[in-house]
């Protein structure tokens, strides 16, 4: 499994989400591999740099920035986290949820405001979104083992 968190704090989601996945997987006896190293206390967890999405993922699991598209191009099955933008998959933004696209699973917070459009919640780069704060881990994790029930591809 490949998670790809990222840096920008207005798509962010919370240290604590990120652990609870991380450790639902590991209690499933699968391999947890993290491109960032900004999620400390996952010391299963493999780190590295850049994402290699040439390796056979059984499944990748970022949120709403470039490298979790790259691997939806790729065909990888994914789970993408949104927070207050849209997803380029998305055809009804407005539905929040748990909802798959293909092989992809969208997963958003039920929060009034989402998707706003915005970056975060003051419109700036170093703006963290309350929308990804709200996210419970339960629906990532629900979506990551529908995701699961895909067979492998190898």
């Amino acid at each position: 499994m490949l998670l790809l968190p990222d840096a920008a704090p207005w798509r962010q989601w919370g240290r604590s989400g990120w652990i609870a996945v991380a450790r639902h997987l590991l209690a499933r006896d699968l391999a947890v591999v993290s491109a960032s190293d900004t999620t400390p206390g996952m010391d299963a967890v493999t780190w590295f740099g850049a994402p290699d999405l040439r390796h056979p993922w059984r499944l990748v699991i970022g949120v709403n920035n470039p490298d979790t598209w790259a691997a939806v191009s790729a065909g990888l099955p994914t789970v993408a986290i949104l927070g207050p933008d849209a997803s380029p998959l998305d055809d009804d933004p407005a539905r929040a949820g748990v909802r798959r696209v293909g092989d992809t699973w969208l997963v958003q917070s039920r929060a009034y405001c989402v998707p706003c459009g915005r970056r975060g919640c003051n419109d700036a780069v170093d703006s963290p979104a309350l929308c990804l704060d709200w996210l419970a881990a339960r629906r990532v994790v629900a979506a990551v083992e529908q995701a699961l029930e895909l067979p492998r591809r190898v």
